[in-house]
């Protein structure tokens, strides 16, 4: 398990209070906090130092001659590097490698030995994404903000994969078509097909984080042949360079020779999946909201090694994804105590696919303070997060506003 320890970051000043400072990224990753609280800057570093913790593997740049400069230079990709203070001190202990930066740390990198390292396809999903869905010919607009450009890279992609065939969307009983020869994209059900231009904002957002989940996803389960395709030409060149010095060189014998190549592949060729989402629930009513959680999640299990990471400000999410591990924890009931019959497991998947449902323990939720730059782990209750969080205090101090109205009214 990965986790980072952050502080004096941009709005992250103390940090994590709870687990020495430390924030574990678990298979299902959730961050929650009011505006400017930091939840994008902390989802930004994680992208930002597994990305790192890949590339180093891979080999992409010397880190021998690695300076402060070079490791803060990283940053301009998300956009925070102006977040680094005097005191900066950013820290990251990952499969293959730790990361230190400040606090005098001498060596910002220092490699592990270890054999359990999943290369992963890391995909930061913006929530600026509905631009693309709205504005035609966006690829050509200047001056958006890098994890779009990269978003949007994917998103063709997938469009292109679907061949013009119709997408199932699990929300609306709606179908999405994309169109080639004219770059135009549709929905449609029995009723009507509406460029996806003219459709609601819901949609808009849903569609491009949806098929691009999608996509990354099935990608992970292709012949080796496609995921070197998935390879920049430098790298793709670099690889080939590796195993050329391999195959010619007649001190090593054909089983030598086999596992090195293989050692190079496990390098280069992605096997998992982190999906690192900024406010998933964007424009949707709460059913949907629920539909597009469980896809989220759908899509996650499907490789062991996956990760999601998710910033939101809805409280209908928390509560979904309390539904999910209540359900897995009931269907592992169901097992121990020998009731799994196919009418109480049916009863169950009714409210929760199977294919959504996740282990509490394998689920962290943090909250994030605007007022004192803190995080704190929220507590769980049986593996069930409190309801004691600040999203859900929202809800009732809205209730105790509205009973305090009451009041007034009753003095009138």
């Amino acid at each position: 398990m990965s986790k980072i320890r952050i502080q004096n970051f941009g709005p992250i000043k103390q940090g994590c209070v709870d687990n020495d400072g430390w924030i574990n990224i678990e298979k299902v990753t959730v961050f929650i906090g009011n505006q400017g609280s930091g939840k994008s800057t902390v989802a930004k570093m994680i992208s930002t130092l597994t990305w790192m913790e890949k590339a180093i593997n891979r080999g992409d740049f010397d880190t021998e001659h690695f300076t402060s400069y070079d490791f803060e230079a990283h940053f301009i990709y998300h956009g925070i590097l102006s977040y680094f203070q005097k005191n900066t001190i950013i820290e990251y202990i990952g499969d293959r490698m730790t990361i230190s930066f400040g606090n005098d740390a001498r060596l910002p990198f220092e490699m592990k030995i270890s054999n359990i390292y999943n290369v992963p396809k890391i995909m930061y999903v913006p929530a600026e994404r509905n631009f693309l869905s709205v504005v035609k010919n966006a690829y050509g607009i200047r001056n958006l903000p890098e994890t779009l450009y990269t978003f949007a890279e994917e998103l063709r992609k997938g469009q292109l994969a679907l061949n013009s065939d119709f997408l199932h969307l699990p929300i609306g009983n709606v179908a999405y078509k994309y169109n080639e020869d004219n770059d135009t994209s549709y929905i449609k059900n029995d009723n009507y097909e509406l460029d996806l231009t003219e459709s609601s904002s819901g949609y808009q957002s849903f569609v491009p984080l949806y098929l691009v989940t999608k996509f990354l996803s099935d990608q992970l389960g292709k012949d080796e042949q496609v995921l070197r395709g998935q390879l920049s030409v430098e790298q793709s060149v670099r690889r080939n360079k590796e195993i050329a010095d391999v195959m010619f060189n007649e001190e090593f014998s054909v089983s030598d020779k086999n596992n090195r190549i293989k050692a190079i592949d496990a390098k280069y060729l992605n096997t998992c999946f982190i999906n690192i989402v900024e406010e998933p629930e964007q424009n949707l009513f709460p059913s949907s909201q629920q539909e597009i959680l469980n896809s989220l999640l759908a899509f996650n299990n499907t490789n062991v090694n996956n990760k999601l990471v998710i910033t939101t400000h809805s409280p209908y999410l928390i509560n979904y994804l309390s539904l999910a591990i209540e359900g897995e924890a009931l269907q592992n009931k169901m097992q121990v105590q020998g009731k799994d019959d196919d009418a109480l497991r049916l009863k169950l998947h009714e409210i929760v696919p199977s294919e959504s449902l996740v282990s509490g323990d394998k689920v962290a939720i943090y909250e994030l303070d605007e007022s004192n730059g803190t995080i704190k782990r929220l507590p769980t209750t049986e593996g069930i997060p409190s309801d004691k969080n600040y999203l859900n205090q929202s809800l009732r101090d809205c209730n105790n506003m509205f009973d305090a109205l009451l009041e007034i009214e009753q003095e009138l």
